[in-house]
């Protein structure tokens, strides 16, 4: 079990939307492939990309991924994930992103920042 296993599941009990001042998080389950799909063009902040990893979940880490979640985060929006592997910053860059090194959590490389300028 983890902290934030009961606030996850809270949410998704209240329809997958937790408000907070002027933040708002929102869980859609399902194939993220196919869930992206519902979601309009630059509505979204900020996204926190934490799927297994290349090599295990190679279909969420695509330059066609990418370009989704290009698709629906705003002007200045933000992507990051734990990976810095060549083939993940590449697709980013293709997709549009400008990508910079984040902080080094718990490992020897650093995560990733992806912006859409």
């Amino acid at each position: 079990p983890f902290e934030s296993y009961n606030f996850i599941k809270e949410t998704i009990k209240q329809g997958g939307k937790f408000t907070k001042g002027n933040c708002t998080l929102k869980i859609l389950v399902g194939d993220a492939r196919d869930t992206i799909k519902q979601l309009t063009n630059e509505t979204v902040d900020c996204v926190f990309h934490d799927p297994f990893s290349p090599k295990k979940c190679p279909e969420l880490w695509t330059f066609e991924f990418f370009c989704e979640l290009h698709r629906v985060l705003k002007k200045n929006g933000m992507l990051t994930t734990y990976s810095c592997a060549r083939i993940v910053r590449d697709n980013l860059q293709k997709a549009g992103f400008s990508v910079f090194d984040g902080p080094c959590v718990g490992r020897r490389g650093p995560s990733t920042i992806a912006k859409k300028e």
